[in-house]
């Protein structure tokens, strides 16, 4: 193979004459010759993108000739391909020319091998210069643009891999078979498979389906992305290792009351019903239905019908009609179902005519003026602690854990920031987000050591619970942390219903102390409700524990 600078002179003598492609040749006066003025490539990849180039020099011509350029090759003795590129003519002596390649053999990439170079003044006696050099196929490996996960859960949705070819480069696109395998204990499982153009991204779905629709067994598997590419079929693996897992199980969709929604429900306000759906995979309908009254006529219909969002807790709303018209007082039956549910909830609902302004307990369409807290619920009305709800009502029922904290922490006046909370929010339990109304509450709360979770042996320790029913115990505590009450720690007079040394009894002593509830409504496992709620802190603002000009 010539490595340097090669020459072939091509000699003429004023007798001499010679015939190449049917041409005579013209006597020179002196010596010419053709030579490779720069060295030529040794190896030449096809792949590449770009030309060979080859730099020739006419020497010692009296006038313009024409020289032949070809390439021959793989050289073999059975096969020995030949493609005539180009003929130039040179108009002056001693110009140097420039042959390019572009690695095509009869429309086809050369196949790797050795070549042949050959340039021929083609008026004189074929005695043409030769140049040797190896033409190659090389291009990057295939690699994954998106590595498969470690592992897959069966039943999960499906992981994307991505794997892409590039420098790939040719006059036309050169088709790329990917085909991922899965092998566990020496069985090969084609998982997919697919041809795609050369230096694109192309994507494989692997949703634990083998190409036969078969769902592979749990366990770890070797998984290798095979592409075949080029003219010569060259191969390039992508391995790598997937452990496929078992299908979680599944629970039962369950729908419940989130809390429990008002017994009573007065006409003229919007009633509504808290449900939760719970391990649903899909948003789902969700039907209550009004049966009703005793002793009335018997009337049936949908208070409420739509889709709602599984696994949130969501809102029924009914407004007391039915066709336009106010239904009649009396006690109905509310059942509210979802579809795919075996579980429904039911209960009963006592309807009342709209009470007439003056007769009720401040405004309150659900409380009547001789309310036994009616005067507790002005106090904390008055003090802007508790103002009810959009439609009217002030609802004595329970509050939520997030509810309770919400009401408790207006005690702290400008001391608690809700922007500057906001702004500083990080997750403080798992079930509680820093964008949900309550989270920056509960964060603040958590930070000052007003609440701290559950706890172990309770199997939700490390949670918080906000939806859940606040209980009294827990209520009473927090009043307790956030007023900064000092007491003493003995048992309390409440008898046996306060065992002294529980992490309650402080605050039930302090409870006893300020005559804060009737001792039969002491109830350290019930629930908190709102005009409990209402009722202490009325005592608190009565016996200036709560400085209200302060809020």
């Amino acid at each position: 193979m010539n490595r340097s600078k090669s020459f072939a002179r091509f000699f003429s003598g004023l007798t001499t004459a010679a015939l190449l492609f049917g041409l005579v040749a013209v006597p020179r006066a002196m010596a010419a010759y053709v030579e490779l003025d720069t060295d030529g490539p040794t190896e030449f990849n096809v792949l590449s993108g770009t030309s060979a180039e080859f730099d020739v020099a006419i020497r010692d011509y009296a006038e313009d000739v024409t020289v032949g350029f070809s390439i021959r090759g793989p050289l073999d003795e059975d096969d020995e391909k030949v493609q005539l590129k180009f003929f130039h003519n040179f108009t002056e002596n001693n110009e140097v020319f420039t042959y390019e390649w572009d690695g095509m053999m009869f429309g086809e990439l050369a196949q790797p091998g050795t070549y042949r170079a050959e340039f021929s003044n083609i008026n004189l006696e074929p005695n043409p210069l030769t140049y040797e050099f190896e033409v190659v196929q090389k291009t990057t490996e295939l690699a994954f643009v998106q590595n498969p996960n470690d592992q897959y859960r069966l039943g999960d949705p499906a992981q994307e891999i991505e794997v892409e070819l590039t420098d790939f480069i040719s006059d036309t696109d050169v088709e790329v078979s990917v085909d991922p395998l899965f092998d566990n204990d020496d069985l090969t499982i084609l998982i997919d498979e697919h041809t795609y153009q050369s230096n694109s991204t192309h994507t494989f779905v692997f949703d634990g389906m083998t190409a036969d629709n078969e769902e592979l067994e749990p366990g770890e598997y070797d998984l290798f992305v095979n592409g075949r590419y080029g003219v010569d079929g060259a191969t390039n693996t992508l391995p790598a290792k997937i452990k496929v897992l078992a299908k979680e199980e599944v629970a039962e969709p369950i729908l419940s009351f989130n809390p429990n929604p008002s017994s009573t429900y007065t006409l003229g306000n919007d009633y509504e019903a808290k449900v939760k759906l719970s391990n649903y995979e899909s948003d789902v309908d969700v039907e209550m239905m009004l049966e009703g009254p005793d002793g009335g006529d018997e009337v049936s219909f949908v208070a409420d019908s739509a889709a709602y969002d599984a696994n949130e807790t969501n809102t029924l709303s009914w407004d007391g009609q039915l066709n336009g018209t106010d239904v009649e007082p009396g006690d109905y039956t509310v059942t509210i179902s979802a579809d795919g549910v075996d579980n429904e909830l039911a209960y009963k609902l006592t309807v009342k005519e709209a009470p007439v302004v003056d007769e009720t307990c401040e405004g309150f369409t659900d409380l009547d003026k001789d309310y036994k807290y009616c005067d507790e619920i002005a106090v904390v009305k008055k003090a802007g602690l508790m103002t009810g709800n959009d439609d009217g009502t002030f609802d004595t029922g329970k509050l939520n854990r997030a509810e309770e904290v919400t009401v408790l922490l207006r005690l702290l006046g400008d001391d608690y920031d809700e922007a500057e909370a906001k702004a500083d929010c990080t997750t403080p339990f798992p079930d509680v987000a820093c964008s949900a109304w309550y989270g920056p509450k509960v964060y603040f709360s958590q930070k000052e050591g007003y609440v701290t979770g559950y706890k172990a042996p309770d199997p939700r320790a490390g949670t918080f619970g906000p939806d859940n029913d606040v209980l009294q115990s827990e209520a009473l505590v927090l009043f307790h942390r956030i007023l900064d009450i000092n007491t003493n720690n003995s048992t309390s007079a409440f008898g046996s219903k306060v065992s002294g040394g529980e992490w309650y009894s402080v605050a039930y002593n302090w409870v006893e102390d300020e005559e804060l509830l009737p001792s039969a409504e002491i109830d350290v496992r019930g629930l908190f409700t709102r005009e409990q709620t209402a009722r202490v802190l009325a005592e608190l603002i009565e016996n200036e524990v709560i400085d209200v000009d302060a809020l």
